[in-house]
């Protein structure tokens, strides 16, 4: 997950419309903590960067960002209900917030409890058109053996997004669980044209290979 460069970006949106009653510079004590937040990180000290980020959850400027990261760090420490709870706390400032959702639907997801996290996904199709959110809802189908869903989902996916491998081995996985060996077939040998090395589609294609 690209969590950390995405909010690395984000960071640098927010310095440049901070309040100018509370002007976040370089040298700011709210700059210096996101620093050492993220060096910590960097560091494997995940307690010592949660640590760094505390002072910023009550500050005006950048507290959605503030709980993202928590949201993340908790992740990362297998904390999957308090950082379900991180990522719930900033869509507080930030209602139509699509990180904040996709990192409940995360925590959701790594403790398989599926329908949650589909329903969490489902809610924030409206807000429109994202691979990784439908990826995940793809993730979530599968563990439920909605395989028609699956199917139905993953040609959507693979029309609107035809070079990416992952939209085509889900297609075939749910192709092949309903019966159309031909069909599976077929889209494993597209996978193939996208990922040469791919191993499960080799494998289904040459079983004997």
């Amino acid at each position: 997950m690209k969590q950390p460069i995405r909010m690395a970006m984000l960071l640098i949106c927010v310095a440049s419309i901070a309040s100018p009653a509370h002007p976040m510079t370089a040298d700011s004590p709210a700059q210096q903590a996101w620093s050492h937040s993220y060096q910590r990180e960097y560091a494997g000290d995940l307690d010592g960067a949660l640590a760094a980020i505390q002072p910023l959850l009550t500050e005006h400027d950048g507290v959605e960002l503030a709980w993202l990261r928590e949201g993340w760090l908790l992740y990362s420490q297998g904390k999957y209900n308090h950082a379900f709870n991180a990522y719930s706390q900033s869509l507080q400032y930030n209602s139509s917030s699509l990180d904040a959702r996709l990192g409940m639907m995360l925590s959701r997801m790594a403790q398989k409890r599926w329908h949650e996290a589909e329903q969490i996904g489902e809610s924030a199709l409206s807000g429109g058109d994202n691979y990784l959110l439908e990826l995940r809802l793809l993730i979530c189908a599968q563990a439920l053996g909605q395989w028609q869903q699956l199917h139905d989902r993953a040609l959507m996916l693979a029309g609107r997004y035809p070079a990416e491998a992952d939209p085509w081995i889900f297609l075939a996985r749910s192709q092949a669980r309903l019966g159309d060996h031909h069909s599976a077939q077929q889209s494993y040998m597209h996978v193939l044209h996208l990922s040469p090395g791919n191993q499960e589609a080799r494998q289904f294609i040459n079983p004997n290979a």
